[in-house]
């Protein structure tokens, strides 16, 4: 019957069932194989993270990852700073290109940008948002931030002189941005459905897709693009796409099979693709016509998902800011015997 809950997705009655299969005080040990192969996929994570937070993102040297303000060592999940300037719901974070600082957005009643120095400690401010900031991506070269959310503006910022360079309007919440890796571009996605394009040094709109999902459908539209910056992956609520660069037409549309849609990531070797589908993690190659792979563990929607740089580890975090990291080199099997 552990096998039928696994199959039918039923992880807390499985997890139960495991828990009452623990030997008590005296009792013999009666775990077979079966118990710890239920056990390993129950809990296929490498690990989950104390005081968690959500959109948790890699450094760049693999060393840490950062998660709305909390930076834990990747290695042994040890938490080495917490900063909390405020105790308003933080956003989306993101280390910059050179590792050296982390920034996060926060919610309305603040509406900041923190810049966190790892080298220094120093914790910085970006303010001009009027609403909750809920995403910011760094430029290729870490000069210039780019940040969206409840205001509908995309602004640029000058992160050295702590200013806004640009305000681009966005016509709905942005809930995504994301700079082409050779910077020439920037893109954000916002409630609608809409991707909006921009040339970011000239402040220049130079396309719009409209209707990328159900029509009338609000959702959270992710952005992520191919190292070789030529396609850009979009993940909206009910289904993800890849849009080539040249001309912004559909390469690729594939509908949700198992939840809303809210995060999507491509691998830094641009082979696959990781897309958060309800509470389930989908591996992807760009032209398979099934995932690679499923990763099963959190019990609620998944809101963030981010590659580590070599590519063999993803952390995901999900709405109840549960954070899992998972080692995608370990398949779970049963023993042979």
């Amino acid at each position: 019957s552990g096998q039928t809950d696994w199959q039918h997705r039923y992880l807390s009655r499985l997890q139960r069932k495991l828990i009452d299969h623990l030997p008590v005080a005296d009792e013999p040990d009666r775990r077979g194989w079966e118990w710890y192969y239920l056990l390993s996929l129950a809990h296929p994570e490498r690990q989950s993270l104390p005081s968690g937070g959500e959109f948790p993102t890699w450094s760049p040297d693999g060393q840490f990852i950062g998660a709305s303000g909390s930076i834990w060592r990747a290695d042994s999940g040890e938490m080495v700073r917490r900063l909390v300037p405020t105790w308003n719901l933080r956003k989306r974070g993101v280390w910059s290109p050179d590792g050296r600082r982390f920034a996060w957005g926060t919610s309305s009643d603040d509406s900041c940008i923190y810049i966190w120095n790892r080298e220094s400690d120093v914790l910085r401010e970006l303010r001009g948002h009027e609403l909750s900031v809920w995403c910011i991506a760094w430029s290729p070269d870490g000069k210039r931030l780019a940040s969206g959310g409840m205001d509908k503006n995309v602004r640029i910022w000058d992160v050295a002189q702590q200013e806004t360079i640009e305000t681009l309007q966005a016509g709905q919440y942005v809930t995504g941005v994301s700079w082409s890796p050779d910077g020439e571009l920037l893109a954000a996605g916002t409630a609608g459905n809409e991707l909006r394009i921009w040339n970011p040094l000239a402040g220049e709109l130079v396309a719009v897709r409209k209707n990328l999902g159900a029509k009338g459908d609000t959702s959270w539209v992710s952005l992520s693009w191919h190292p070789d910056g030529e396609q850009l992956a979009v993940s909206t609520t009910k289904c993800w796409f890849l849009l080539n660069r040249s001309d912004w037409t559909v390469h690729r549309q594939q509908d949700l099979k198992v939840g809303h849609g809210e995060a999507i990531a491509w691998r830094p070797d641009g082979q696959t693709i990781a897309v958060a589908e309800g509470d389930v993690i989908s591996i992807w190659e760009p032209s398979g016509n099934e995932p690679q792979r499923i990763l099963r563990g959190h019990k609620i929607t998944i809101k963030g998902v981010s590659w580590s740089p070599d590519g063999q580890q993803l952390v995901t975090s999900d709405a109840d800011r549960e954070i899992k990291i998972w080692d995608l080199n370990s398949t779970p099997q049963p023993p042979i015997i």
